[in-house]
């Protein structure tokens, strides 16, 4: 991505991703609600989302027109 970014002259900043992994499994059941499949959410699945959550806050909050 830095290397497509960079070639349209775009700038970005990345983003450091959440270690699912360092949650605890009472801040994990307070971040999670049961998954339609009845499976519980991994340490991994939460971090994605945590991660991602954190780059549309950044996105909303920021001044740019558009964000990816």
């Amino acid at each position: 991505m830095r290397v497509m970014f960079e070639a349209m002259g775009l700038d970005f900043c990345r983003v450091v991703a959440v270690d699912g992994k360092s949650l605890s499994s009472g801040e994990k059941a307070n971040l999670t609600r049961p998954k339609s499949d009845g499976m519980p959410w991994t340490a991994q699945e939460v971090g994605v989302a945590l991660s991602h959550l954190n780059c549309w806050k950044l996105i909303a909050e920021g001044s740019e027109r558009f964000g990816a």
